[in-house]
C-alpha cells in the first residue's frame, strides 16, 4: 500500500487523476488506492463480453461463430466496431437496450462503479462509459477463478492481447499476462492478470485528466514493475 500510495501521490501532484488496484488471486491481499468511477475507455469491453456469455449460458442469447469471432476481436485487438455490433445484438438491434443489458449485468454482479452510456467512438453522446479499479480487479479475479460465464474464453482472449505496452511491459518477458487496455485523448487505463511464478495476481491502473499520455504509460509500466518485484519478495 505504501509503495502504491507514494506513486499515486506523485501523480496527483502533477494534476493527474489516478486509481490503482492490486489483488492476489488467492484472496490473501487486496489493495485499492483512490478508487473512483472513471472514464473506462475500452475497459468497458470486458463487461460486454461477460454480459454476452452470461446471457448465452442462461439461454437468452444463442451462441454462434460470428459472436465468438466478434468477442475475440473486441478483446484481443480492442475492435470498436466489433463491440458496437455486439451491443446492438444484445438489444436485438437497439443499442440503448443492449447497453442496458450490460448495465444490468454489472449491477447483478455488484460492479456498482461501472456503467455503459454510449457506443464506442460515439463522442457526440452526452453519456460516457465508466468503471473503477475495484470493479476491474473484482471482474478479473472472478474470470481467473471461473466464477463468471465464459471465464475460460475471456481469459484465453486476454492472453492473446496485442496491446501489451503498459502493465505487461513492466514484468519480465517470460511472465505470461492477460490484459485489456483503454485509452482516450486524456485517459490511459490497463487491467491485467499477471501469472507470476509464486502466484497469479491482478493489477488495474486508471489515469485521467492527462496532458502527457506517454508519461502516464511509463507510470503504469513502473507500477507494474514495482508490484511484480514486491510479489516476488512477499
Amino acid at each position: 500500500r505504501g509503495i502504491l500510495q507514494a506513486i499515486a501521490n506523485e501523480e496527483v501532484g502533477k494534476g493527474n487523476n489516478i486509481s490503482i488496484g492490486f489483488g492476489r488471486m488467492d484472496g490473501g491481499e487486496n489493495v485499492i488506492i483512490g478508487n473512483q468511477s472513471m472514464q473506462s475507455a475500452s475497459l468497458i469491453k470486458l463487461y460486454v463480453a461477460g454480459c454476452i456469455y452470461e446471457l448465452i449460458q442462461n439461454g437468452e442469447m444463442t451462441s454462434s461463430n460470428e459472436i465468438e469471432s466478434l468477442i475475440g476481436s473486441m478483446l484481443k485487438v480492442s475492435d470498436n466496431d466489433a463491440c458496437n455490433t455486439l451491443v446492438k445484438k444484445l438489444g436485438n438491434g437497439d443499442a440503448a437496450a443492449g447497453m442496458q443489458k450490460v448495465n444490468t449485468f454489472c449491477s447483478n454482479h455488484g460492479l456498482t462503479d461501472t456503467s455503459m452510456g454510449r457506443l464506442m467512438l460515439d463522442f457526440n453522446s452526452s453519456q460516457d462509459n465508466y468503471t473503477s479499479v475495484a470493479d476491474c480487479t473484482a471482474f478479473l479475479q472472478s474470470v481467473y477463478n471461473g466464477r463468471l460465464a465464459g471465464s475460460d474464453s475471456i481469459l484465453s482472449y486476454l492472453k492473446q492481447q496485442e496491446r501489451t505496452g503498459k502493465l505487461p511491459a513492466g514484468v519480465p518477458s517470460g511472465v505470461a499476462t492477460a490484459n485489456k487496455t483503454g485509452e482516450l485523448d486524456t485517459v490511459e487505463n490497463d487491467a491485467a492478470i499477471i501469472f507470476a511464478d509464486n502466484g497469479a495476481y491482478v493489477v488495474t491502473v486508471m489515469m485521467s485528466g492527462l496532458s502527457d499520455t506517454a508519461s502516464a504509460r511509463e507510470t503504469i509500466k513502473d507500477i507494474s514493475s514495482k508490484i511484480y518485484d514486491y510479489t516476488q519478495k512477499n
